[in-house]
């Protein structure tokens, strides 16, 4: 957790410092041997971060900390608290589900590393029509979606971001899509496509052809998509690879 780190999840995440919490080494109170943060929107909050040193582990500091944030967010009025566990962490996975956790989802992080080619790129159709959109409207409509997104590609997320590009691309197909992307200088992160029209997989894979034919260098990410999505083939279409899992976890607190 380095500071610009830091700095990017209180920005984007809306982390809340003062919700957030350290557990300190009782020999030496300047030293901290674990870590977690509280991220807080309307009637939810999101535990994140969660961390101890290796040396501590199995001595509680980490079930004190998921208890300090679930009391700190019902205190707080949150009616719902989310958090992820990657794939595979047992001992985590145990831990969320005795503090009153349920899985909701198993959520993708999705890569494409620069230089990747298109897979049958002659199939795939070139936009009519490419123009920028409206930023305020387009995450808007974003939010009025049916699919609830994770807590990383939230509409908050979105408008926490200065330097969001948002395309949208028409085909001659009929099929309409846009694609949201933050553009760092080594990186496109958070490649989101929502399709408005045509076949999910096909407008995702045509919408990302276009998108990496601009920006072929740099490498691309997309995190926590659910691993049932139907876009998710037009991502592995584009080059797209699977790097790892979460598991989405909800608890619903009583106020």
């Amino acid at each position: 957790m380095t500071p610009v780190r830091l700095k990017e999840y209180v920005e984007t995440y809306d982390v809340d410092l003062a919700a957030s919490c350290v557990v300190l080494d009782t020999d030496d109170t300047e030293l901290i041997i674990g870590l977690g943060m509280l991220g807080r929107r309307h009637n939810r909050s999101w535990i994140t971060r969660v961390g101890v040193l290796p040396y501590t582990r199995k001595m509680g500091a980490g079930s004190d900390i998921i208890s300090k944030l679930v009391e700190d967010s019902i205190a707080l009025g949150h009616e719902f608290t989310w958090l992820e566990v990657i794939h595979g962490n047992k001992p985590a996975h145990r831990l969320f589900l005795k503090n009153k956790f349920k899985q909701t989802r198993e959520l993708m992080v999705l890569r494409r590393p620069p230089g990747t080619k298109v897979v049958d790129s002659h199939l795939i159709p070139c936009p009519a029509k490419v123009v920028n959109v409206d930023r305020d409207a387009a995450i808007e409509e974003f939010a009025a979606d049916d699919n609830v997104p994770n807590w990383l590609n939230q509409p908050e997320t979105f408008k926490n971001i200065e330097n969001l590009s948002i395309k949208q691309l028409t085909f001659s197909e009929g099929w309409k899509g846009r694609v949201f992307y933050e553009k760092t200088a080594l990186q496109l992160k958070r490649v989101i496509v929502q399709v408005l029209s045509g076949p999910p997989e096909q407008v995702t894979a045509a919408v990302l052809a276009w998108l990496h034919q601009q920006f072929p260098v740099p490498d691309a990410v997309c995190e926590n998509f659910e691993v049932n999505d139907p876009r998710i083939q037009g991502y592995l279409r584009a080059g797209y690879f699977e790097s790892f899992r979460r598991i989405e976890m909800v608890r619903h607190n009583q106020i």
